[in-house]
């Protein structure tokens, strides 16, 4: 347990509960927050829908860290959709905000007289503006994402014409507030250099934006695994508007003309149901050559089990945990620009193959399969990618940075 005698102390606020970290949005918050405790006294806030249990109060106390749950309802709903239009926050960030939950954390800071506040995402970030207001504190936000660019790619595939005109209009508003925050926050520190180009080409001159790259829970490599000739992974669960995307669009427009040519290939998925999965592709996978393995225990041994790894990323941005997981192993990357784009240190042909289109990802398959040395020259390279990525690091980063 740390000693917080002479500890300075850091409100953190997040939208959603982290514990247990099963995803990557949840890890991207739990872990910082777990070793930023060694450099502060952690008063964490977060919005759930749902009451939390006692285990999470112990596992969180266990890591000297205090938890400050604030219930209240986040699901999407037509009624909010409509009474949106009256609200200055764009939907996806005006569920998290009520009056209620503001007065709440507003007597933390004075109880426990917080002068700093680190906000993961911009759905809660009005918290933070609304204390600097008010007590003049000093506020960082964690941008996990650029949220209008993810708005904007979701209305360019959206066909429907009405809803296609509704999430422009969210899209502009998201845009319009996310700005604000740029603006009002003392740091912004954004989770990979796309996304911060990003910004800056919005506001060129920004002095407080910089980027602060996550790491990932490192997997234990499997021994003695054999690679089964042929195959591929995707690890993706359907959870999002834009993994279903993802998913469908690689399946449409390069594995089943993939597989028409060549049908001895197999492309392996993990993290869902058989039944969602079904759901999502209007099909039954395993005509083509698509197998579903479900919730899989070992993940490792499954990655290194699959000669190639996808990450099919035509629509989404931030950091790809599985990604990172499936470099950590060994694993040649197919991967789309927006996935290059994720770290500077991704580069085609060295350590990830990255394609665009049908043509390009046959190209380099065939290379790759016709090339063991350049096969294994692209698996040992990639190891060195993630090797640098620590969570201590990043702790020690932000501390440097905020303190």
């Amino acid at each position: 347990m740390t000693n917080f005698t002479s500890i300075e102390k850091l409100l953190i606020i997040a939208p959603q509960n982290p514990y247990p970290a099963t995803d990557g949005g949840k890890i991207g918050i739990y872990y910082p927050i777990i070793h930023l405790a060694r450099h502060f006294q952690i008063h964490f806030v977060f919005i759930t829908a749902q009451k939390v249990d006692k285990t999470a109060y112990k596992h969180f106390e266990e890591h000297g860290i205090n938890i400050y749950p604030q219930v209240t309802p986040t699901k999407d709903t037509i009624p909010g959709y409509l009474l949106n239009f009256l609200s200055k926050l764009p939907y996806k960030f005006s569920k998290y905000f009520k009056n209620s939950i503001y007065n709440n954390i507003a007597a933390i800071v004075q109880q426990q007289q917080i002068t700093r506040v680190w906000c993961n995402h911009p759905h809660v970030a009005s918290y933070a503006i609304r204390l600097k207001r008010q007590f003049n504190l000093s506020i960082y936000l964690r941008a996990h994402n650029i949220e209008f660019a993810l708005v904007q790619q979701a209305a360019r595939v959206i066909t429907n014409p009405l809803v296609k005109a509704f999430v422009r209009y969210q899209s502009a508003k998201t845009k319009q507030f996310e700005v604000l925050c740029w603006q009002n926050f003392n740091k912004v520190f954004f989770i990979t250099e796309a996304d911060l180009a990003q910004a800056q080409r919005l506001m060129p001159g920004q002095e407080n934006f910089s980027v602060l790259h996550d790491s990932f829970q490192k997997l234990k490599p499997a021994i003695d695994t054999q690679i089964e000739p042929k195959s591929f992974l995707i690890t993706s669960p359907l959870i999002t508007f834009q993994n279903t995307y993802n998913l469908r669009n690689f399946i449409k427009t390069i594995w089943l003309p993939l597989v028409q040519q060549w049908p001895e290939y197999k492309l392996y998925l993990t993290g869902n149901s058989n039944d969602v999965l079904q759901k999502a592709l209007k099909c039954n996978p395993a005509q083509f050559g698509i197998y579903n393995l479900g919730f899989v225990d070992d993940l490792a041994t499954v990655i290194q089990s699959k000669k190639y790894f996808i990450a099919p990323t035509y629509i989404g941005s931030g950091v790809r945990i599985k990604l990172l997981n499936a470099l950590q192993l060994g694993s040649v990357c197919l991967v789309t620009p927006l996935d290059e784009g994720m770290l500077p240190a991704l580069e085609h042909g060295k350590n990830i193959i990255s394609f665009t289109d049908y043509t390009s990802f046959v190209d380099n398959l065939s290379m790759l399969e016709e090339d063991e040395a350049y096969y294994q020259l692209v698996s040992e390279n990639a190891k060195q990618v993630v090797s640098q990525l620590s969570w201590r690091v990043y702790a020690e980063q932000v501390n440097d940075a905020i303190a």
